[in-house]
């Protein structure tokens, strides 16, 4: 173990099923009281009477074993590699990465933004918005200095050096005005993901795609992703996947594909795969064909996936309803808020850096973590 922790490498550990208890103090983790909740033996239990003297040999019997038994301590946060919480007390929605700063969306608290430098929260007039809905679902960036970021309930903003724009369904060609997702493509053209369609805003002027004019099963769109090849794919909440095309796309649903359901979570390219995830299920697609991927048949905290990254040195990293898995050379490490420094057992994002750090958005705020000690 000293030698794991000199390294920072990284420790496999079991799942949440074998959770030890938080009445044991855990190795390097002082958080957790020694007794979280009092002992209560009740006589019928076990058949006789307690004395104070049998109750204290109970409790120093229970002790011992708990501090003896090394299967129940989970590795150091040291072993586990390094982690760095700037957490808010707010749920993580969207990140976006550009050159000094990732920018994050959340909840409550409107758009925030983060030095990759010192890795602190940075104030600016970003902080000064007042923001009609706090409530910002997501966030891209543009090559020409300017970030669009996406609310629940009042359209669509444009944040640059001229200040911020906002576009709703009273002063645009908006179709709705809870935006839940955006993409911007290689040509510079901003897909925006609404309950009421598809919209590309190009030069300006905003084009819908709906059920009556192209081949969208849905028009409530979840997620939307360009592949390398600059095709538009578009995850729906109840029609499936769709390889986009104004004029002729291509779908994947239950009834034609591996796809257990047509609720479609995310979508990620990477290393020549797609992956994506149904509501309670993983698939990944390459020349070989679909795969799928549960908490039955494989290693996974949950079926309930999130979002996805693949690192630089290509581990897949998985944001679940139950922690943070980790799939590295076949091999799968699971983390939780009890065996790492995660803030939450529900992760919404993960993003990657070019310093192969991990940004990982949690329901109760941002961690930084790297296995092989954090970059700046």
């Amino acid at each position: 173990r000293k030698d794991q922790e000199s390294e920072g490498e990284l420790v496999k550990f079991g799942d949440h099923k074998n959770k030890p208890s938080q009445q044991c103090r855990y190795k390097g983790m002082k958080k957790y009281p020694l007794f979280s909740r009092s002992l209560q033996v009740s006589q019928s239990s076990l058949g006789l009477r307690y004395r104070p003297l049998t109750l204290g040999l109970l409790v120093l019997a229970l002790f011992t074993s708990c501090a003896s038994d090394d299967s129940l301590v989970p590795p150091t946060p040291e072993a586990l590699g390094q982690w760095l919480t700037l957490g808010e007390q707010d749920t993580i929605t969207d990140m976006v990465d550009t050159k000094d700063y990732v920018w994050l969306t959340t909840k409550r608290n409107g758009l925030r933004k983060v030095s990759k430098k010192t890795l602190t929260l940075v104030d600016g007039p970003h902080t000064q918005v007042t923001w009609p809905d706090d409530a910002l679902t997501s966030v891209v960036a543009t090559n020409r200095n300017r970030l669009f970021i996406g609310t629940r309930n009042h359209g669509l903003a444009r944040l640059g050096p001229e200040g911020l724009t906002r576009f709703d369904t009273h002063n645009s060609d908006l179709p709705n005005n809870e935006i839940r997702c955006l993409e911007m493509g290689q040509d510079g053209t901003l897909w925006i993901g609404t309950f009421a369609g598809l919209v590309a805003f190009r030069d300006g002027v905003f084009q819908t795609y709906h059920l009556h004019n192209s081949d969208l099963p849905d028009d409530n769109i979840r997620v939307i992703r360009e592949d390398p090849g600059g095709n538009m794919w578009v995850g729906t909440q109840t029609g499936g996947l769709v390889q986009f095309d104004p004029t002729q796309s291509t779908l994947y649903q239950s009834t034609n594909s591996i796809l257990v359901d047509n609720q479609i979570r995310f979508i990620t390219f990477a290393a020549d795969k797609m992956w994506t995830a149904s509501f309670h299920h993983l698939y990944h697609l390459d020349a070989g064909g679909w795969q799928k991927y549960t908490a039955q048949n494989s290693d996974l905290s949950s079926n309930y996936v999130n979002d996805l990254e693949v690192d630089l040195l290509g581990a897949v990293y998985l944001a679940t309803h139950e922690g943070l898995t980790i799939q590295r050379e076949g091999e799968w490490t699971k983390y939780y808020n009890w065996n790492s420094g995660l803030l939450h057992n529900i992760v919404e994002r993960v993003l990657v850096d070019e310093r192969n750090n991990k940004w990982i958005g949690t329901y109760r705020g941002l961690v930084i973590y790297n296995e092989a000690g954090i970059k700046r």
